[in-house]
């Protein structure tokens, strides 16, 4: 999508959005473009206002003032299945899968939407339904995507934590996004896991997909964003590449509690 100048307009643009619980502002007056195909990263301390951002843009939440332009179209008034049918997709901090299904069907419910597939559907195919067999095979390559077709055939439920994470990354992509909203996606993984879904979330970038990745491990972040922003108390305090934002004095009194 390009401006009538011919430059290139942003899938995301944030203007000004604020949002508040009772008397305490969570989101003060926060800016930001996004443009496609970036790997864009949001860091913060606890309490910095990261996942009210997130839910906020996926419309979860409806912010008090402020604009939200998701591919050329107003959303923030806008419910989350709506703007999920946009094309937006997300995780969350909390893994939401379906214990009691396996891999292949846990992903391959991402995808339903955009195949046509339901369960009355399938109930009233006679023989295999065409639109849920589309979806297993989404399924299943996104399961190769990132790195979980080993455990295809096992439950969730039955899966370590980091496999578990990835099973939701690759859920969120079967909606076939352009954009996808991941909320501290490295939480409980250990430095190798993290390394490896780094590179993971770099080739679903490569593919196409923006990507927003929301966390507070800037090591993470550092590896695998071309531009961040740091959030404290509610507030943008740095933007700029991953060194830029490490260095920012302010980034490290947020994060250390002293400027040193």
């Amino acid at each position: 999508m390009t401006s009538p100048g011919g430059t290139e307009l942003p899938l995301l643009r944030i203007g000004a959005l604020t949002k508040r619980f009772g008397g305490f502002t969570a989101l003060d007056n926060v800016s930001v473009d996004i443009r496609p195909g970036e790997r864009f990263g949001l860091i913060g301390p606890n309490g910095s206002g990261k996942t009210t951002l997130i839910n906020v843009i996926s419309g979860l939440y409806v912010a008090d003032a402020g604009t939200i332009v998701f591919a050329g179209q107003p959303i923030a008034d806008l419910p989350a299945h709506a703007i999920s049918k946009i094309g937006m997709a997300r995780t969350f901090q909390h893994i939401d899968l379906v214990d009691d299904l396996g891999v292949t069907d846990n992903i391959a419910i991402g995808a339903f939407r955009t195949e046509g597939a339901t369960l009355w559907a399938a109930l009233s195919t006679l023989g295999s339904d065409p639109r849920l067999q589309k979806a297993r095979a989404r399924a299943a390559s996104l399961a190769a995507l990132l790195g979980v077709s080993e455990v295809a055939a096992s439950r969730c439920g039955e899966l370590p934590y980091g496999t578990r994470r990835r099973v939701e990354v690759a859920r969120a992509l079967a909606a076939g996004p352009r954009l996808l909203l991941l909320d501290e996606p490295a939480a409980g993984l250990n430095e190798l896991e993290q390394a490896d879904l780094a590179r993971r979330i770099k080739r679903i970038a490569e593919s196409g997909v923006t990507v927003l990745v929301i966390e507070h491990n800037m090591l993470f972040l550092g590896a695998l964003a071309g531009r961040l922003i740091c959030l404290d108390r509610g507030r943008i305090i740095a933007a700029g590449s991953p060194e830029e934002v490490r260095r920012n004095p302010r980034v490290v009194e947020a994060y250390l509690g002293e400027a040193a």
